[in-house]
């Protein structure tokens, strides 16, 4: 079988969620299907830090950049590999990103200008545009699409979202969602999602296949001396004795080993997670924009810190992440807050410190209005690591019994969950031994292989 895939994003500069994704399902699907032939098409030079394994049957096609990439050029591609390599035969293409090619340029009649500029003298223009897949204006003939959904936040919080982005998402969405052959939704969330905005939808060609995450950054064992050096550099320790009993924390918080087939829930006091040695800071993992509601967060952090019975005065506030668009209201939060010097933003962070952030943050809080799926939860699991997060979309779907909720925006809820976690280490190490068990039903591999499912068919 002949298998195409977008991966055009894994040159990009900037790493998210989707990169991460394609990336690690690349992993898998070439040692899963080792008789089909998967044709890896991107523009220029991979990222280094997103670059795909490599497999005999991995067929690297990079193809140059140009106007419109995905409906030109990468377009053209496919129609070519599909004459070449299949016959009579289906190409099927794999669209990790909320798009799919929908222009057959072939069959277009252009206006003189666009002749030249794409030197195509022979485009025909049908005298009637519709979206059916009988139209011309759409891809077809032997070439069979899925297409990934991540999530629909911008059909629900439209203003969170800049008007041009807005505009091109929603665009290159309601085709993909209208003319895919196969739909993947990555939550149970996402697909009913899709099915409430396209009622006219065939729930039946949407598949839900959940994302995994990497077990293996998160579950690293550190040096003292990495340990102490990541401490320092953020200022997450006040001083030498503070800074070498979390250096023997880094010892005693290795992660223990345990077959998938097993439920990793620990339950000696030999393997007991120290939570009393982590440091005194509360973690966010995600892009800084509106949508993640860290005001909400920033609003709840200032109130344990007032609280002068709490016990919570020296605790820190870490925005692990880059700043996105619409960002400066969280900005402005943080800049105007009594608290400011104790509110961490780290902008980008390597992989190896992310995986320090998780594993010494006394709580993780994803204060999210709207998510696709939310790998940080997984994230935090692993790293043993408890966590919060509001009560809406696929947040519960993911983290199951093994999150505290609370409601979205509701910051006086918020600070209780969080207190309630800070001052009982009992419920920390429960939910702790929740979260170890609840991640043994996410993976990439069984991502890799329930998505390699829906691409094989239409054998």
């Amino acid at each position: 079988m002949k298998i195409a895939i977008d991966v055009a994003d894994l040159d990009c500069e900037r790493i998210d969620g989707t990169r991460v994704y394609i990336q690690n399902v690349l992993k898998y699907l070439g040692k899963l299907s080792p008789d089909d032939d998967f044709y890896l098409f991107h523009k220029g030079q991979y990222n280094k830090v997103l670059s795909p394994v490599k497999f005999e049957n991995y067929r690297d096609r990079s193809i140059g950049k140009s106007f419109w990439w995905t409906q030109l050029k990468f377009a053209r591609e496919l129609r070519k590999l599909q004459k070449e390599k299949c016959g009579d035969k289906n190409l099927v293409c794999w669209m990790p990103i909320q798009q799919i090619p929908f222009l057959e340029l072939s069959k277009v009649r252009s206006p003189r200008f666009i002749k030249v500029l794409f030197n195509r003298q022979n485009l025909k223009t049908p005298k009637k545009s519709r979206f059916s897949n009988s139209d011309p204006l759409y891809t077809g003939g032997g070439i069979k699409y899925v297409v990934t959904i991540h999530d629909l936040a911008f059909k629900f919080f439209p203003d969170h979202f800049p008007l041009i982005d807005k505009l091109k998402i929603n665009f290159y969405t309601d085709i993909a969602i209208k003319k895919a052959d196969k739909i993947i939704a990555i939550s149970k969330s996402t697909k009913k999602d899709i099915i409430k905005l396209y009622p006219r939808i065939d729930a039946g060609k949407i598949e839900v296949v959940h994302h995994g995450f990497d077990r293996e950054n998160f579950r690293r064992e550190f040096n003292e001396k990495e340990v102490e050096l990541f401490l320092r550099k953020y200022n997450l320790v006040q001083n030498v004795g503070d800074s070498k009993s979390l250096k023997f924390e880094s010892k005693v918080h290795k992660v223990c080993k345990v077959e998938s087939q097993q439920p990793a829930v620990v339950t000696s006091k030999k393997n007991r997670s120290n939570v009393t040695n982590r440091a005194d800071y509360l973690l966010y993992v995600g892009a800084i924009q509106p949508r993640k509601d860290l005001v909400t967060l920033i609003r709840s952090f200032e109130d344990l810190k007032r609280d002068e019975f709490g016990g919570h005065a020296d605790l820190k506030l870490v925005l692990a992440g880059e700043v996105a668009w619409k960002s400066d209201s969280t900005v402005e939060a943080v800049k105007t807050s009594e608290f400011t010097k104790d509110i961490i933003m780290t902008g980008r962070v390597s992989f190896k410190e992310l995986a320090l952030f998780y594993r010494f943050a006394k709580v993780f809080v994803f204060p999210s209005l709207y998510e696709g799926f939310g790998i940080p939860l997984l994230e935090a699991m692993t790293s043993k690591t408890p966590v919060v997060v509001a009560d809406n979309s696929s947040l519960g779907e993911v983290g199951g019994g093994a999150v505290l909720k609370f409601k979205s925006g509701d910051t006086e809820e918020l600070t209780a969950q969080i207190k309630k976690l800070l001052d009982n280490e009992d419920l920390q190490q429960e939910m702790i031994e929740r979260g170890l068990s609840r991640i043994e039903k996410f993976s990439w591999e069984k991502c890799a292989n329930k998505t390699l499912k829906v691409i094989k068919s239409f054998k």
